[in-house]
């Protein structure tokens, strides 16, 4: 079925659907995964789902067929708007 898809040449796009913190770190599952072309060390935008604003970048730690947890950075006040329907996107132009 065509070409492996990797994460550095492949936009991908998917959603928050958990967002907790464990030692200090911020997390989130994504809704996309191994199946989606993630792997580990896949950085994704994380925007406000409601006006698009960017919020913080989500390194890929643990991947899944189907989803994937990254890791959250960026300005503190920023990554507190991370929300569950957050977007996250990789390969956006002028990040």
């Amino acid at each position: 079925n065509g070409p492996a898809i990797t994460g550095a040449e492949t936009p991908i796009s998917g959603v928050v659907q958990v967002k907790q913190t464990a030692n200090g770190s911020t997390l989130v599952q994504l809704n996309v995964g191994r199946v989606d072309g993630v792997r580990d060390g896949t950085k994704f935008s994380i925007l406000d789902g409601k006006n698009g604003d960017f919020l913080a970048i989500a390194t890929v730690t643990d991947v899944e067929s189907n989803y994937a947890i990254a890791r959250l950075d960026g300005d503190a006040d920023k990554v507190a708007r991370v929300a569950v329907g957050s977007d996250a996107k990789t390969n956006l132009r002028g990040q």
